[in-house]
């Protein structure tokens, strides 16, 4: 039973068929174009070229009955002419995807996929796991796994993609192939079969099963997962970004990651960042100590130090709005949450810390420009030895706007510290943390003003009758247990809601939020290492796009993925990635697999299928039962 939906949709097919074969007759170069991913879809379908004549059958019967009377002989001539026509044409498709391997991957066959495959030349085993011609359409057995989610099948291609294997002649290993006829890959396995993830990396490393001087070789094949620059202009769609975006911490401990993000981070990602952070720490000093410790000195030392600060700080908006220009211009936008509403913001924005910075440059630039020494009419005069005079209790706005800054740019300051693994899991997982608690918080303010109101309503003594954000505040007040005495003796209705607030917020939603925040910390804590990991890839990859192409070229180059890596001395194997001499405890690393290439004697030629383990068992069986069968005298 091919056809399970609704009789409409299927008129609507029967339509779309008809259809077709006039295209046949009326322009027969759009109906090959057609029919290449038609043939493809029924393939996967499971449909066999047996079922064409029946299938014509039914056509030619629904257009007789539509017909009519106009059905003459004539007619049923021309029908049937055209039909044997296209029908021999899809025949030959379908015949064609009727391989071993297309059957088996429509079918889901492991045990069949791996017997086909067998049996293809050792030089053309890659191509065939890659794509295959049907129709003229190329189709990848890889893809077409992945993407139908057979699990089995799409791990077995990968694994054999990714083995390392050798005859007398050379090395083969499927891994560039691989990652050449299937642009973005890991973004895809991300998304479609995420613990593919582990296993696609495992391939791509080496080791020695020998130490030598207390070293062990290790091979990491990374050159596709750096990603060629110029292929990869947006940098959050190379592997590292991709990786930071799917957020699973636990593949960023993986060997092969930590090495590929040990080599951004140590060419470029480290001094760029370090290079930013100065810049901004040293404008954090500056604002301190003029904005602070001088704010009422108007002295020409003090107010260079605040113009100073609002320079730099009309430089760092300047290039900030020039990236963030940039990205809109190309298109780089990601989606974040504002408010809870989904919207697309450029890249650099989409991160909390830069549109922090964003937003302090801009604040930086108000309260310098508004400053009354340097433009008096702004606000205070001066008294004797440059000093502003402040009069008493005064709280203009650029008073308000100067401490909400100096608070804003101390919190930017922790940014500086995620240098230190474990303050960078720190301050990710209180990141993480932070949607319950703004929750939770979302909660507490709704029953407070609702009490707050309940309270000023009832006009309870204690302040609570002034208006309601005074009986708000009291509330808050009694509830942190900072009220004045006279805030607790409330009339009876009055004390009663006073007592459930008390309850709901301080015994309830309080204990709740830190139940929660245990659960969470403890699920953070135990992959505490790889938040910490992949917060240091998010900046690397975000230092990244800030860099030039000509640079981005020069780092790639210098990586020499063109070299072939040895296995042994004068034992050249692939090319692809770097080779790295690690300590001999490595062995003891869960992924350590001592030389996984897989050698081969006898013939070598590209035209043979490699051994496998079932004809060699096969060939082994009479002579096994030979000796185990008993003598006869």
């Amino acid at each position: 039973h091919l056809f399970k939906r609704p009789k409409r949709i299927q008129a609507l097919q029967f339509i779309n068929v008809v259809e077709m074969l006039l295209c046949f007759n009326e322009d027969p170069e759009q109906f090959f174009v057609d029919l290449k991913p038609l043939t493809i879809r029924h393939i996967k379908y499971g449909v066999k070229a047996d079922y064409a004549r029946a299938f014509g059958m039914t056509v030619l019967n629904g257009i007789s009955q539509v017909l009519g009377d106009k059905f003459d002989e004539r007619s049923k001539k021309a029908w049937g002419r055209l039909w044997t026509r296209v029908s021999s044409c899809v025949t030959r498709a379908l015949n064609v995807g009727s391989n071993l391997v297309i059957v088996s991957l429509v079918q889901d066959d492991i045990d069949n996929f791996i017997e086909a495959m067998d049996c293809v030349p050792r030089g053309e085993r890659f191509e065939t796991l890659t794509k295959i011609d049907v129709n003229g359409e190329v189709v990848s057995p890889l893809d077409w796994s992945v993407m139908g989610g057979q699990a089995t099948i799409a791990m077995w291609v990968i694994d054999d993609l990714c083995a390392i294997r050798a005859d007398r002649n050379t090395y083969y290993y499927g891994r560039e192939t691989m990652f050449e006829t299937h642009p973005g890959l890991v973004a895809k396995i991300c998304r479609q079969m995420p613990h593919l993830v582990d296993s696609l990396l495992n391939g791509l490393m080496w080791h020695a099963s020998m130490v030598v001087d207390t070293r062990v070789r290790v091979n990491y094949y990374v050159r596709e997962l750096y990603g060629v620059p110029a292929e990869t202009v947006d940098t959050w769609t190379s592997t590292l970004g991709v990786l930071v975006q799917h957020g699973d911490p636990a593949i960023f401990n993986h060997p092969v990651v930590e090495m590929l993000l040990h080599m951004k981070w140590s060419r470029f990602g480290l001094i760029l960042y370090l290079t930013i952070q100065v810049w901004y720490t040293i404008m954090l000093g500056l604002f301190t100590y003029g904005f602070a410790q001088l704010s009422d000195d108007c002295s020409t030392v003090a107010t260079t130090i605040r113009q100073t600060v609002g320079g730099m700080s009309a430089v760092t908006l300047a290039v900030q709005t020039a990236v963030v220009g940039g990205q809109s211009h190309r298109g780089q936008f990601q989606a974040s949450r504002l408010l809870g509403v989904k919207v697309k913001v450029p890249r650099f924005l989409a991160n909390p810390w830069n549109s922090a910075r964003f937003l302090s440059s801009m604040m930086l630039i108000v309260v310098t420009f508004s400053d009354e020494c340097t433009f008096p009419a702004w606000g205070r005069r001066q008294g004797g030895a440059g000093m502003l005079v402040r009069e008493e209790e005064e709280l203009s706005w650029r008073t308000i706007m100067v401490a909400a800054t100096s608070l804003f740019m101390w919190v930017q300051f922790m940014q500086v510290l995620v240098l230190s693994n474990a303050v960078a899991a720190f301050i990710y997982s209180v990141g993480r943390m932070a949607r319950d608690v703004a929750i939770n918080f979302t909660v507490i303010a709704v029953i407070v003003v609702a009490f707050g109101t309940c309270l000023n309503i009832l006009r309870q003594p204690g302040g609570y009758a002034d208006d309601i954000g005074s009986s708000m505040l009291n509330i808050v007040r009694v509830i942190l247990g900072v009220g004045e005495p006279e805030q607790y003796h409330l009339d009876g209705w009055g004390l009663a809601a006073l007592i459930i607030a008390i309850v709901m917020i301080a015994v309830c939603l309080i204990n709740i939020l830190v139940a929660q925040l245990v659960s969470s910390y403890g699920v953070l804590a135990t992959n505490a290492e790889g938040f910490a990991k992949m917060n240091r890839a998010y900046i690397c990859v975000e230092m990244e796009s800030f860099l030039p192409m000509r640079y981005r070229l020069k780092c790639f180059d210098e990586c020499g993925f063109d070299a072939p890596l040895e296995f042994d001395s004068s034992d050249e194997g692939p090319s692809g990635g770097i080779q790295v001499l690690c300590p001999s405890s490595i062995r003891t690393h869960p992924k350590y697999v001592p030389d996984r290439v897989i050698r081969f004697t006898g013939d070598a030629s590209p035209m043979d299928p490699w051994p496998s383990n079932k004809v060699e068992d096969e060939e082994d069986a009479p002579n096994i039962l030979k000796d185990e069968a008993p003598a006869v005298d």
